[in-house]
């Protein structure tokens, strides 16, 4: 199991190092709270998550800094690197792609997305397929179909529920064997293109 894993101090000593040189910004041998927020959201950028709210920050804060003196030490840091490779890696793809989905256009931080930021993920989503904006109907049907509780607002569960819902139901044989193997902003972008294929059958369909 990977958190019996032996890892090389050699490693660990190697990553504080270039943490140090990058957020020790006044060469102090230590980080402060602002080097340390620094630090933490561009650590959070790489997870796919947004920035660190005051409360969260706290509390990370509080963890790494063991001694409790305002600052983290190398020691400290070490810890928490320590503890961050020999935990259980999470590896859900529909977690994933809800943090990654909710870092981008969550713009307001307020854990949700409201129907503009919804139309900013999916006319992008489908400018970078190459693909025309979406329509006004268009977009009113998505958001009908991803709002499940009508309150005019994405919230996480409702996001993860229908990306889900593409990942283990694709609706073509391609999907299936083409998904595993794309990046997460692949995977949106191509799942994003099924949708409006989908949409614009229904107004074709409409329409006569």
């Amino acid at each position: 199991m990977k958190n019996q894993e032996v890892i090389p101090l050699g490693q660990i000593s190697s990553t504080v190092d270039k943490i140090w040189v990058k957020y020790d910004l006044d060469r102090s041998g230590f980080l402060n709270r602002r080097e340390t927020l620094k630090f933490l959201n561009d650590f959070l950028v790489t997870k796919g998550q947004p920035p660190a709210s005051v409360a969260k920050f706290n509390q990370f804060f509080r963890e790494i800094d063991l001694n409790s003196d305002g600052y983290v030490s190398r020691a400290e840091m070490a810890q928490f690197i320590k503890g961050y490779l020999t935990a259980p890696q999470v590896t859900d793809p529909v977690t994933e792609m809800t943090q990654k989905i909710f870092a981008k256009y969550d713009f307001n931080r307020n854990g949700f997305l409201d129907k503009r930021e919804c139309l900013q993920m999916l006319d992008e989503i489908l400018a970078n397929r190459g693909q025309p904006k979406t329509t006004i109907p268009q977009f009113n049907r998505f958001f009908e179909e991803f709002d499940l509780n009508n309150d005019g607002a994405i919230s996480k569960a409702e996001c993860a529920r229908f990306v889900k819902k593409f990942i283990n139901g694709p609706s073509s044989p391609i999907m299936i064997s083409v998904l595993p193997l794309m990046s997460v902003q692949d995977k949106a972008s191509v799942l994003m293109s099924d949708i409006q294929q989908e949409r614009d059958q229904l107004l074709r369909q409409n329409r006569n």
